[in-house]
């Protein structure tokens, strides 16, 4: 609802923006089983009253022992927006179990239209069709955005056949619009086809998103997975580029932010190489005596999984968002790849948004990282180029690796104390001919990036770093992270899934402020820790569960709690109490 104009419903695809910028609906049901309603477009509340938006389509399920022919129309479309400035109603659900489909008709879950010239157009609704036998229908199946000032995003139509595996088509009826909007981790047994200017990306500044598919995607030559500018927001994020009174610099991400015509800096690098999944950073904005400038937002971020082929020959982007009145470019995104083959003419791009003409600083490149054995298409059309502008941003990173390696074992989480000892292990297998497989173990730095660990670094403490199993003695604070393992055979190299440490100080004996040692700890080693181990090291307290606090050793030396309180904790203690442990 808004005063002026309101946004379109949205269902499968988002709902479209009004033209005072009101935003449409988000999207969210089940592509394969869909049961829920369309929601309705938003209102316009202005001071002429209520304007009635369009409301949302409904929800048919049909069931067929025999044949279904359809000569007429089967229709869960959205309402348009009949008066005023408000938006249309997104499409509903329809579900179709039958032996088989015939006719030439019109099956459809479409948007409805928003105000004209105003108000949002509804997002296409889902559509499931479930035959046990062929399909000869020639008419026209279809799930697509309404018009509006915006046009709502594509539904998704889904279609399985018999035992055959499924594919989903989200086309947008060869119209632009809103994106259809990917929510969490999906996971989908069946075929994929963007077309029709479809847009299918994941919500704005959402944490990225994963699409797993068991067969083949297929992204035509009209057709789109983008993320432009759905990462961090206008000078937001760990690369975000400078703001300036006169141009701002550029954001960073795979690569630098370029610096503005006023010497604004541009962001730095983060992420990783290996394994991008971190979203792209806001370019800095120029706030001068005019306000606030819009800065380009980063690019969002994907982790896409195809079992089968991924053929591009349209696009498959997180490019970083463009920039406007002397402010900077937003970095690009990530893009994590994994394809038993990747096919196509196509464009797949990080790439860093513009800066603002010859002032703003340009966007820094992405990451990308391809694991695939089999890549046909052209390597220069798999790109994380830096975007335009006064100084133009540096290029992002594009990695290619293995696809061969399946993981057996991934790394664990693990939560172990100072003075204990830890072990990560990976197992994997390769489809390479010979089956040799080399290892690495790495450790992730603050920037995000995973550096390579060395045998016996650290004192000796750190062992087996090129096997299987990585061992850690005699854990310290520092010791805490994020830990994976780099795989490689003779097709390329694949990292596992991290694994997180934990190392907690068992000097954290109390909760501070209270002299009650049976508190427990509370994540702080200060005096009253102390307190409470001189009262305990006196009392031999236990405490609900039967632990002996302030018993840190076996008093032989650093190893596990013994059941005792003697000098050897005291010692113990007071060396940790020093050493600290964020915890």
């Amino acid at each position: 609802m808004n005063s002026g104009s309101a946004g379109g419903g949205g269902r499968s695809g988002a709902g479209g923006a009004s033209l005072v910028g009101a935003p449409g609906g988000g999207c969210y049901g089940d592509g394969c089983a869909p049961t829920a309603m369309g929601s309705g477009g938003g209102r316009d509340t202005d001071c002429c009253g209520y304007r009635t938006p369009g409301r949302g389509g409904g929800v048919i399920k049909l069931v067929c022992a025999g044949p279904m022919t359809v000569l007429g129309e089967i229709l869960v479309n959205g309402g348009d927006a009949p008066v005023g400035e408000s938006g249309g109603g997104a499409g509903g659900s329809l579900w179709i179990v039958a032996q088989s489909l015939s006719g030439d008709g019109v099956i459809s879950a479409d948007g409805g239209a928003g105000s004209p010239g105003q108000g949002g157009g509804g997002g296409g609704g889902r559509i499931a069709v479930y035959l046990s036998g062929p399909s000869s229908f020639a008419g026209s199946l279809r799930s697509v955005g309404g018009p509006g000032f915006v046009r709502g995003g594509a539904g998704t139509v889904y279609v399985k056949q018999g035992a055959a595996r499924g594919t989903v088509t989200i086309s947008n009826g060869g119209n632009a619009g809103e994106t259809t909007e990917l929510n969490g981790p999906n996971d989908w047994d069946a075929n994929l086809v963007v077309r029709g200017l479809a847009v299918l990306g994941h919500a704005r500044q959402a944490e990225g998103t994963e699409l797993r598919l068991t067969g083949d995607a297929h992204v035509q030559a009209d057709g789109f997975i983008a993320m432009t500018g759905r990462g961090w927001p206008t000078s937001v994020g760990p690369g975000a580029g400078a703001n300036s009174g006169g141009a701002a610099g550029g954001a960073g991400h795979g690569g630098a932010g370029g610096r503005s015509s006023v010497n604004a800096p541009g962001g730095g690098t983060y992420g990783d190489v290996l394994s991008p999944t971190t979203l792209g950073s806001g370019g800095g904005r120029d706030t001068d005596c005019c306000g606030f400038r819009t800065a380009g937002s980063g690019g969002g971020a994907l982790r896409l999984t195809v079992d089968g082929v991924l053929t591009v020959d349209g696009e498959l982007s997180v490019r970083g968002g463009n920039a406007t009145q002397e402010s900077g470019g937003g970095s690009g995104g990530s893009l994590l790849i994994r394809a038993g083959a990747v096919a196509g003419v196509g464009v797949i791009s990080a790439a860093g948004g513009n800066g603002w003409t010859t002032f703003g600083g340009g966007g820094g490149g992405g990451r990308i990282a391809v694991y695939a054995c089999s890549i046909t298409m052209p390597l220069a059309n798999i790109q994380a180029p830096g975007g335009a502008g006064f100084q133009a941003g540096s290029a992002g990173t594009v990695y290619f690796g293995s696809s061969s390696i399946v993981f057996t074992q991934h790394p664990v989480v693990q939560t172990l104390r100072v003075g204990q000892s830890a072990s990560f292990t990976v197992g994997a297998t390769t489809s390479q001919n010979p089956p040799t497989l080399a290892y690495q173990w790495r450790k992730q730095n603050s920037g995000g990036a995973f550096v390579n660990l060395v045998e016996g670094q650290s004192g000796g403490r750190y062992t087996g770093v090129a096997s299987p199993t990585l061992t850690i003695t005699d854990l310290a604070c520092p010791d805490t992270g994020r830990y994976d393992c780099i795989v490689t055979d003779a097709c390329g190299s694949a990292p596992s899934r991290a694994g997180g440490l934990s190392v907690k100080n068992p000097a954290d004996i109390a909760t501070e402020g209270s002299s009650d040692p049976n508190t427990g700890p509370d994540g702080f080693i200060t005096g009253a820790d102390f307190d409470t181990f001189v009262l305990v090291f006196f009392t031999e307290f236990r405490n609900t569960q039967g632990v002996l606090l302030g018993d840190l050793t076996d008093d032989s030396g650093y190893g596990d709690p013994d059941g005792f309180l003697t000098g050897a904790d005291f010692d113990r203690f007071i060396l940790l109490f020093f050493q600290g442990c964020p915890l």
